[in-house]
């Protein structure tokens, strides 16, 4: 399969796109990490206090509980790639975009909250190395 590249045009259509999914895939992943927390605390007193009905079932439900979260996680992290974007954080929000600029092979790069795909980067330098689009 070849490799997409972006237009500066293309990659602002995704902007309404990725920030809906990027809000997603953070509360997701919050939500994910409270869960997972959860479960230590529910293992550690069951490990504490012996075994348990209540708390035996706490374990199964919130296993099932992080499981289908992370089938979540994993399907909207997906639908981006798939359309040839890379996340590249999903806290700050930072997706490249491969893309041809001045006949070299680059990314563009947009971070949540800003309106529209404005910088871009080198192959092999991301987010610091960002420099505005001339």
């Amino acid at each position: 399969m070849s490799k997409k590249y972006f237009s500066l045009e293309e990659a602002n259509e995704y902007v309404p796109f990725l920030e809906k999914e990027l809000l997603f895939l953070r509360d997701q992943k919050r939500e994910i990490s409270e869960k997972y927390h959860r479960l230590q605390i529910v293992k550690s007193h069951v490990d504490h206090i012996g075994f348990h009905e209540y708390a035996d079932h706490e374990v199964f439900e919130l296993e099932c509980q992080l499981e289908f979260l992370h089938m979540e996680y994993t399907m909207h992290a997906k639908a981006i790639e798939m359309h040839g974007m890379q996340v590249k954080e999903v806290e700050l929000g930072l997706v490249d975009f491969p893309a041809i600029l001045d006949g070299v092979e680059v990314y563009l790069c947009w971070k949540l909250g800003e309106g529209s795909v404005s910088h871009y980067h080198g192959m092999e330098e991301g987010y610091l190395g960002r420099r505005k689009i001339s």
